[in-house]
């Protein structure tokens, strides 16, 4: 195949996989407008006016409406045009209960490891005067905050997002290689969430999901593995819902006893989160020396060098405007908001 082939080839995969992304962003702004719009015309003490129930409404637009036409929109143009469907990743994974289990609970160590090392980044930087700001998502205290926190996060976020960065867009990039695949596609993920206090974090997680559906050829690992670092931060927010921290801070007696449910439950998580680190880690040497550090992964159909490929994927069109978008974002979030 002649040079000019292949740099074509590569540039339609990443419009191809850019495009779904571009899609989503767009119709996210749009909408997000119009629902502003929307509330703007119900009186405060409306309970339109609720910010539980106005986060409600934008995320079921977000996850059951932008998410699945934005794969719509990828199936039915390069699906049709290559075959390439969705429900080839809906399948049993290829490996047995026994390796996703060790790979889902060193994924989620090693997520929460940089998590914390993202944290502590944060800090060193503020002792500089730099101020990473981290976007804090406030849904109110009402039932339908906890509709959100319960419904949202741990349920429509992971399985709408894997069907799109790993069931859609990782496959769509994977002819290229599978590392060069995995991670692009998790600097993807961390931009995507357009918080730099969260990139580091959600970029492991990007690579983690996506190196489980390489190795099961199914989305259904990464579905659980998202699941679950979700839920663990959904319990973490329902237990510090209706706490003061002043006041566990104070180490007040009294309302330390009468809030002690939920401040067992945080404190459990807590130590899981310590323990899924320490078993994080401990797994992940013994898998690098099992392996003497090379995890076998498919190389790709384009035998070029891996900085030649960088350049052709990002000189596609679409891409180079998602990119610039998720760009801008992470650091007008970073900086400004």
């Amino acid at each position: 195949m002649h040079n000019k082939d292949i740099n074509k080839l590569i540039r339609q995969i990443s419009n191809y996989s850019s495009l779904p992304l571009l899609f989503y962003l767009i119709m996210f702004e749009i909408s997000g407008c119009f629902l502003q719009l929307f509330f703007y015309f119900f009186e405060e003490n409306s309970v339109m006016a609720d910010t539980g129930l106005q986060s409600l409404i934008t995320y079921i637009v977000i996850y059951l409406m932008i998410f699945p036409v934005s794969m719509f929109l990828f199936y039915k143009l390069k699906g049709r045009k290559n075959n390439f469907r969705l429900n080839s990743c809906l399948k049993k994974p290829k490996r047995s209960a026994g390796w996703i289990t060790k790979w889902i609970i060193l994924s989620l160590g090693l997520t929460y490891l940089f998590s914390v090392l993202s944290s502590l980044l944060m800090l060193f930087l503020e002792c500089f005067g730099i101020n990473i700001n981290n976007i804090a998502i406030d849904f109110g205290d009402s039932i339908y905050s906890i509709l959100v926190t319960v419904l949202v996060m741990p349920v429509l976020a992971p399985i709408f997002e894997e069907l799109l960065f790993r069931g859609t867009i990782y496959r769509n990039t994977e002819p290229m290689g599978q590392w060069f695949a995995i991670i692009l596609n998790a600097v993807m993920f961390g931009l995507w969430h357009a918080n730099g206090a969260q990139s580091m974090y959600t970029f492991v997680l990007g690579v983690m999901s996506s190196f489980l559906i390489a190795k099961t050829r199914s989305v259904f690992p990464s579905v659980i593995l998202h699941f679950l670092f979700n839920i663990i931060g959904t319990i973490q927010s329902l237990c510090l819902m209706n706490l003061d921290i002043e006041k566990l801070g104070e180490e007040n007696i009294d309302y330390i006893m009468s809030n002690i449910i939920p401040i067992m439950m945080y404190s459990i998580m807590v130590l899981l989160i310590i323990g899924l680190i320490i078993a994080g880690i401990v797994l992940l040497i013994i898998e690098l020396v099992k392996h003497r550090g090379k995890f076998t992964l498919n190389s790709g159909e384009y035998r070029i060098k891996t900085l030649n490929k960088i350049a052709i994927y990002f000189s596609a069109p679409i891409t180079i405007v998602v990119f610039v978008i998720l760009i801008a974002e992470t650091i007008i979030n970073a900086i400004f908001v």
